[in-house]
């Protein structure tokens, strides 16, 4: 399967040199900001050695699923070891804390390794689950490491029969 290129300047050709230098700058710079967010267990919300959490803060030093999920398959094309190490611990710290009835956490604390499954007001986050799916898919059919789609199929089912039970 051949391989998309995240960022090739090629197909900027109208823009101005200078401007392919700044999009190229701002590339390098977003993959740099994806790297400081590398922790064991997956993608950080924030950079932890870069912003001082206080009180209600602390969430930021968290895997979060949806924001987890989304770096997971914008990244799936870069060739880098440790992102693509992380992509997988992103994913698999989410599962791994499946809620018995099936529902995935919004978030898993990294210092704690506590699991918070509600969202904004206390309700119940489902969008979380909803990406994680659609992440564990692309990350799989993108590299062609299904070991994630195997070593955890009954709680992505389990996933999705919480999520069908649901109303809206």
């Amino acid at each position: 399967m051949a391989k998309r290129i995240l960022f090739d300047p090629s197909d900027y050709r109208e823009l101005t040199s200078q401007d392919r230098a700044l999009l190229q700058l701002a590339y390098q710079k977003a993959v740099e900001a994806l790297r400081r967010n590398i922790t064991p267990k997956g993608f950080s919300a924030c950079s932890l050695d870069d912003n001082q959490v206080n009180g209600t803060d602390a969430n930021y030093r968290s895997v979060w699923a949806r924001d987890g999920a989304k770096c997971v398959m914008w990244s799936v094309d870069l060739a880098d070891e440790d992102i693509r190490t992380c992509q997988a611990a992103t994913l698999r710290t989410i599962l791994e804390h499946q809620a018995p009835a099936g529902q995935l956490p919004a978030h898993v604390l990294i210092d704690t390794d506590k699991a918070e499954y509600g969202g904004v007001g206390g309700i119940t986050s489902i969008d979380g689950a909803l990406w994680t799916i659609v992440a564990v898919w692309w990350y799989s059919q993108e590299t062609g490491d299904w070991s994630i789609v195997e070593e955890y199929s009954e709680r992505l089912q389990r996933a999705m029969d919480w999520l069908s039970g649901l109303d809206s």
